[in-house]
Protein backbone atom coordinates (compact mmCIF):
# COMPACT_ATOMS: atom_id res chain seq x y z
CA UNK A 1 0.00 0.00 0.00
CA UNK A 2 1.11 3.66 -0.90
CA UNK A 3 1.97 5.38 2.35
CA UNK A 4 0.84 8.78 0.33
CA UNK A 5 -2.50 7.54 -0.45
CA UNK A 6 -2.86 6.14 2.82
CA UNK A 7 -2.29 9.47 4.65
CA UNK A 8 -4.50 11.17 1.70
CA UNK A 9 -7.20 8.61 2.41
CA UNK A 10 -6.89 9.48 6.46
CA UNK A 11 -7.19 12.94 5.63
CA UNK A 12 -10.02 13.09 3.77
CA UNK A 13 -12.67 15.61 3.89
CA UNK A 14 -15.71 13.61 5.05
CA UNK A 15 -13.09 11.78 7.95
CA UNK A 16 -11.63 15.43 8.76
CA UNK A 17 -15.22 16.84 9.68
CA UNK A 18 -16.61 13.57 11.51
CA UNK A 19 -13.49 14.53 13.70
CA UNK A 20 -14.58 17.40 14.05
CA UNK A 21 -17.70 17.23 14.38
CA UNK A 22 -17.29 14.33 17.05
CA UNK A 23 -14.38 16.91 18.98
CA UNK A 24 -17.22 19.80 19.20
CA UNK A 25 -19.55 17.39 20.89
CA UNK A 26 -16.40 15.68 23.55
CA UNK A 27 -15.88 19.76 24.24
CA UNK A 28 -19.37 20.95 24.45
CA UNK A 29 -20.58 18.00 26.65
CA UNK A 30 -17.34 18.35 28.39
CA UNK A 31 -18.06 22.47 28.99
CA UNK A 32 -21.19 21.67 30.02
CA UNK A 33 -20.58 19.26 33.41
CA UNK A 34 -17.75 21.92 34.34
CA UNK A 35 -20.77 24.54 34.29
CA UNK A 36 -22.87 22.31 36.37
CA UNK A 37 -20.00 21.59 39.13
CA UNK A 38 -19.17 25.31 39.04
CA UNK A 39 -22.88 25.94 39.62
CA UNK A 40 -23.70 23.50 41.95
CA UNK A 41 -20.35 24.41 43.93
CA UNK A 42 -21.38 28.15 43.75
CA UNK A 43 -25.06 28.07 44.81
CA UNK A 44 -24.75 25.42 47.26
CA UNK A 45 -24.80 26.73 50.74
CA UNK A 46 -21.80 26.00 52.98
CA UNK A 47 -24.40 25.34 56.24
CA UNK A 48 -26.76 22.88 53.78
CA UNK A 49 -23.56 20.69 53.85
CA UNK A 50 -25.69 18.35 55.79
CA UNK A 51 -27.10 14.88 54.10
CA UNK A 52 -30.75 16.32 54.24
CA UNK A 53 -29.81 19.79 52.86
CA UNK A 54 -27.41 18.69 50.60
CA UNK A 55 -29.97 16.15 48.86
CA UNK A 56 -32.77 19.09 48.63
CA UNK A 57 -30.31 21.94 47.21
CA UNK A 58 -29.26 19.24 44.53
CA UNK A 59 -32.67 18.45 43.19
CA UNK A 60 -33.69 21.46 41.30
CA UNK A 61 -29.95 21.84 39.88
CA UNK A 62 -29.80 18.45 38.87
CA UNK A 63 -33.28 19.18 37.02
CA UNK A 64 -31.73 21.96 35.43
CA UNK A 65 -28.77 20.13 34.69
CA UNK A 66 -30.31 17.39 33.22
CA UNK A 67 -32.06 19.95 30.88
CA UNK A 68 -29.42 21.32 29.77
CA UNK A 69 -27.65 18.16 28.46
CA UNK A 70 -31.08 17.41 26.91
CA UNK A 71 -30.98 20.90 24.82
CA UNK A 72 -27.33 19.64 23.92
CA UNK A 73 -28.00 16.31 22.97
CA UNK A 74 -31.42 17.53 20.88
CA UNK A 75 -28.87 20.16 19.06
CA UNK A 76 -26.54 17.80 18.63
CA UNK A 77 -29.18 15.25 17.37
CA UNK A 78 -31.31 17.73 14.80
CA UNK A 79 -27.59 18.60 13.58
CA UNK A 80 -26.79 14.89 12.85
CA UNK A 81 -30.29 14.56 10.60
CA UNK A 82 -29.55 17.81 8.74
CA UNK A 83 -26.04 15.99 7.72
CA UNK A 84 -27.65 12.78 7.04
CA UNK A 85 -30.20 14.20 4.76
CA UNK A 86 -28.07 16.44 2.69
CA UNK A 87 -25.88 13.81 2.38
CA UNK A 88 -28.21 11.45 1.26
CA UNK A 89 -29.83 13.86 -1.51
CA UNK A 90 -25.91 14.32 -2.55
CA UNK A 91 -25.71 10.61 -2.97
CA UNK A 92 -29.19 10.61 -4.83
CA UNK A 93 -27.77 13.19 -7.17
CA UNK A 94 -25.00 11.26 -7.76
CA UNK A 95 -26.38 8.05 -8.28
CA UNK A 96 -28.91 9.45 -10.71
CA UNK A 97 -25.86 11.28 -12.53
CA UNK A 98 -24.02 7.53 -12.50
CA UNK A 99 -27.37 5.99 -14.03
CA UNK A 100 -27.36 9.11 -17.00
CA UNK A 101 -23.50 8.59 -17.22
CA UNK A 102 -24.06 4.88 -17.93
CA UNK A 103 -26.66 4.86 -19.86
CA UNK A 104 -24.74 7.79 -22.48
CA UNK A 105 -21.87 5.41 -22.26
CA UNK A 106 -23.52 1.61 -23.40
CA UNK A 107 -25.52 3.31 -25.74
CA UNK A 108 -23.27 6.11 -27.11
CA UNK A 109 -22.78 9.79 -27.88
CA UNK A 110 -26.16 11.38 -29.18
CA UNK A 111 -24.29 12.49 -31.89
CA UNK A 112 -22.43 9.40 -32.52
CA UNK A 113 -26.10 7.26 -32.58
CA UNK A 114 -27.41 9.96 -35.00
CA UNK A 115 -24.47 9.28 -37.39
CA UNK A 116 -25.28 5.52 -37.12
CA UNK A 117 -28.55 5.93 -38.05
CA UNK A 118 -27.91 7.74 -40.91
CA UNK A 119 -25.08 5.14 -42.23
CA UNK A 120 -28.10 2.71 -41.61
CA UNK A 121 -30.68 4.97 -43.45
CA UNK A 122 -28.40 5.41 -46.29
CA UNK A 123 -27.44 1.62 -46.35
CA UNK A 124 -31.34 1.12 -46.44
CA UNK A 125 -31.86 3.23 -49.58
CA UNK A 126 -28.59 1.96 -51.27
CA UNK A 127 -29.54 -1.91 -50.89
CA UNK A 128 -33.12 -0.69 -51.89
CA UNK A 129 -31.45 1.01 -55.16
CA UNK A 130 -29.33 -1.78 -56.01
CA UNK A 131 -32.49 -4.26 -55.88
CA UNK A 132 -34.70 -1.36 -57.82
CA UNK A 133 -32.00 -0.96 -60.70
CA UNK A 134 -32.34 -4.73 -62.21
CA UNK A 135 -35.93 -4.53 -62.72
CA UNK A 136 -35.39 -0.76 -63.87
CA UNK A 137 -36.65 0.00 -67.84
CA UNK A 138 -33.46 2.17 -68.35
CA UNK A 139 -30.64 3.84 -65.99
CA UNK A 140 -29.96 7.75 -66.93
CA UNK A 141 -26.39 8.47 -65.70
CA UNK A 142 -24.41 12.10 -65.90
CA UNK A 143 -22.34 10.31 -66.78
CA UNK A 144 -19.60 9.29 -63.61
CA UNK A 145 -21.89 11.96 -61.24
CA UNK A 146 -25.40 10.83 -60.79
CA UNK A 147 -27.11 7.46 -61.67
CA UNK A 148 -31.16 7.37 -61.81
CA UNK A 149 -32.59 3.87 -62.18
CA UNK A 150 -36.67 4.71 -63.95
CA UNK A 151 -39.24 2.17 -64.43
CA UNK A 152 -43.13 2.86 -65.84
CA UNK A 153 -45.91 0.57 -64.97
CA UNK A 154 -48.98 1.35 -66.68
CA UNK A 155 -51.35 -0.43 -64.93
CA UNK A 156 -50.49 0.67 -61.54
CA UNK A 157 -47.98 3.85 -61.86
CA UNK A 158 -49.43 7.58 -63.37
CA UNK A 159 -45.49 8.21 -64.55
CA UNK A 160 -41.90 6.44 -64.02
CA UNK A 161 -41.17 5.71 -60.82
CA UNK A 162 -37.44 6.93 -59.78
CA UNK A 163 -36.20 2.79 -58.37
CA UNK A 164 -32.48 3.81 -57.73
CA UNK A 165 -30.59 6.63 -57.60
CA UNK A 166 -26.80 7.16 -56.37
CA UNK A 167 -23.79 9.69 -56.76
CA UNK A 168 -19.93 9.23 -56.97
CA UNK A 169 -18.65 5.53 -56.51
CA UNK A 170 -22.30 4.32 -55.76
CA UNK A 171 -23.50 5.65 -59.29
CA UNK A 172 -20.52 3.65 -61.00
CA UNK A 173 -21.94 0.54 -59.22
CA UNK A 174 -25.41 0.88 -60.25
CA UNK A 175 -24.02 1.85 -63.65
CA UNK A 176 -22.43 -1.88 -63.20
CA UNK A 177 -25.43 -3.86 -61.86
CA UNK A 178 -27.84 -2.02 -64.83
CA UNK A 179 -24.97 -3.25 -67.51
CA UNK A 180 -24.87 -6.80 -65.60
CA UNK A 181 -28.93 -7.26 -65.85
CA UNK A 182 -28.64 -6.12 -69.25
CA UNK A 183 -31.14 -2.70 -68.42
CA UNK A 184 -30.23 0.17 -70.89
CA UNK A 185 -27.95 3.01 -69.48
CA UNK A 186 -28.49 6.77 -71.49
CA UNK A 187 -26.53 9.56 -70.67
CA UNK A 188 -28.21 12.70 -70.13
CA UNK A 189 -26.29 15.07 -67.99
CA UNK A 190 -28.91 17.52 -67.25
CA UNK A 191 -31.45 15.28 -67.08
CA UNK A 192 -29.63 13.14 -65.09
CA UNK A 193 -28.53 15.99 -61.87
CA UNK A 194 -32.14 17.40 -61.84
CA UNK A 195 -33.80 14.18 -61.21
CA UNK A 196 -30.94 13.17 -58.73
CA UNK A 197 -31.66 16.14 -56.63
CA UNK A 198 -35.62 17.05 -57.69
CA UNK A 199 -36.94 13.51 -57.04
CA UNK A 200 -36.60 11.12 -53.94
CA UNK A 201 -36.26 7.50 -54.00
CA UNK A 202 -39.39 5.59 -55.04
CA UNK A 203 -41.14 8.25 -56.06
CA UNK A 204 -42.96 9.07 -59.77
CA UNK A 205 -41.25 11.97 -61.64
CA UNK A 206 -43.16 15.36 -61.78
CA UNK A 207 -44.89 16.52 -64.80
CA UNK A 208 -41.69 18.90 -65.91
CA UNK A 209 -39.70 15.86 -66.52
CA UNK A 210 -42.80 13.92 -68.47
CA UNK A 211 -41.06 15.43 -72.18
CA UNK A 212 -37.76 14.43 -71.63
CA UNK A 213 -38.38 11.07 -70.06
CA UNK A 214 -40.99 10.23 -72.41
CA UNK A 215 -38.14 10.77 -75.57
CA UNK A 216 -35.96 8.29 -73.61
CA UNK A 217 -39.07 5.68 -73.55
CA UNK A 218 -39.49 6.47 -77.00
CA UNK A 219 -35.90 6.02 -78.36
CA UNK A 220 -35.68 2.76 -76.22
CA UNK A 221 -38.81 0.90 -78.35
CA UNK A 222 -36.76 1.46 -81.57
CA UNK A 223 -33.58 -0.24 -80.23
CA UNK A 224 -32.94 -3.90 -79.47
CA UNK A 225 -33.16 -4.75 -75.83
CA UNK A 226 -29.97 -5.00 -73.56
CA UNK A 227 -27.60 -3.43 -71.60
CA UNK A 228 -24.89 -0.49 -73.01
CA UNK A 229 -24.65 3.54 -72.70
CA UNK A 230 -27.30 5.10 -75.15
Amino acid sequence: MNPVEGIKRFLSPLILFEFIRTLVKVVAFSLAMIFIVLRIFRELPAHQFDAMGLLSSLSPMSWASVRILILIAAAFALFDVFIVKRRFSKQMMMSRREVREEARNREGDPRIRQRRRQLQREMLRRASSMRGVREADVLVVNPVHFAIALRFDRGTMIAPQVTAKGAGEFALRLKSIAFTYGVPIVEDRVLARKLFFQIKLKECIGETFYKSVGKIYVNLRHKPSGGGAA
